[in-house]
């Protein structure tokens, strides 16, 4: 059974902790910037930032080009 958890903390856990996290912060105030919008064409994908300023942007792993769009 001990070789069964192991295995299970080995191979699994590294797979559900895995992410690619960005934060988008204004150039002038250092603030972190809310609603900001990630969008890919191949593969097609869609994400904004929190109230935090931070998306995930594991979707874009096997894009090209990515474009980050603000309003204001």
């Amino acid at each position: 059974m001990k070789i069964v958890y192991i295995f299970l903390w080995h191979f699994c856990v590294p797979l559900s902790i895995y992410s690619q996290n960005l934060t988008v912060i204004d150039e002038k105030s250092n603030r972190p910037l809310e609603e900001v919008v990630i969008v890919s064409d191949n593969p097609s994908a869609i994400v904004s930032t929190n109230s935090k300023g931070r998306v995930d942007v594991s979707f874009f792993t096997d894009s090209a080009f990515i474009e980050i769009m603000a309003m204001g």
